[in-house]
């Protein structure tokens, strides 16, 4: 069974980089096995995929120069994933062990980053920007006020059916994230959970596992 995933991980990764402009590179890892689709514009754009990974239903987009997509070993997505980048230097990294059900990750504006910790678990519908897309001008300085910014997950966190994860955002470890929640741009501290609209602090102290214990 490896042998043949190693096989197959050899031959995507083939096809997929004959797909992607020649400045840009796709690494895939042993036994990964991928389900996607790659629309990638501009230079010097890397991909890199660890090992042992599966996504199914996966869209990645890139339009612009200098960005990085990185996933760890053992990533998986279940049911759709995708990744959208619309500007330059850029970075999206999910690091080991990681799942998704389903996800949407937006970077539209320069020098910005989602980075989501290890053996974080997702569920599905969750949105991630870290821009608004558009400025917001105060009127006596005529100068932009919403600026974009980046989005930090920590080490296992449990994000829930249908949440929005505005710029800024700054989960610590062990963390839970009820469903449905939009959780504003602050700085949010280990072992809580939170939920709500806008999300606030539900309880503290808290762990979590996947397993029904």
């Amino acid at each position: 069974m490896n042998k043949t995933r190693n096989i197959v991980a050899k031959l995507m990764a083939f096809y997929y980089q004959w797909t992607l402009p020649k400045s840009s590179i796709l690494k895939i890892g042993k036994q990964s096995i991928l389900f996607a689709k790659f629309k990638v514009k501009g230079k010097n754009n890397r991909i890199n995929i660890g090992e042992n990974c599966t996504l199914k239903n996966t869209i990645i987009e890139i339009s612009g120069d200098n960005n990085l997509i990185s996933l760890g070993n053992n990533v998986k997505a279940y049911e759709g994933l995708k990744i959208l980048i619309e500007s330059t230097n850029c970075e999206i990294k999910i690091s080991d062990k990681t799942t998704i059900g389903s996800a949407k990750m937006q970077l539209a504006e320069k020098n910005t980053k989602i980075s989501i910790g290890e053996d974080c678990m997702f569920s599905r519908e969750i949105t991630i920007n870290t821009s608004d897309f558009h400025s917001i001008i105060d009127l006596k300085s005529n100068s932009r006020i919403n600026p974009a910014k980046d989005v930090i997950i920590g080490n296992h966190v449990w994000i829930g059916n249908g949440c929005y994860l505005n710029k800024g955002v700054i989960i610590g470890d062990n963390s839970i994230v009820a469903a449905r929640s939009v959780v504003p741009g602050k700085n949010y501290e280990n072992n809580i959970l939170l939920g709500g609209v806008p999300a606030r602090l539900l309880k503290s102290e808290i762990n979590w596992d996947r397993k029904i214990v």
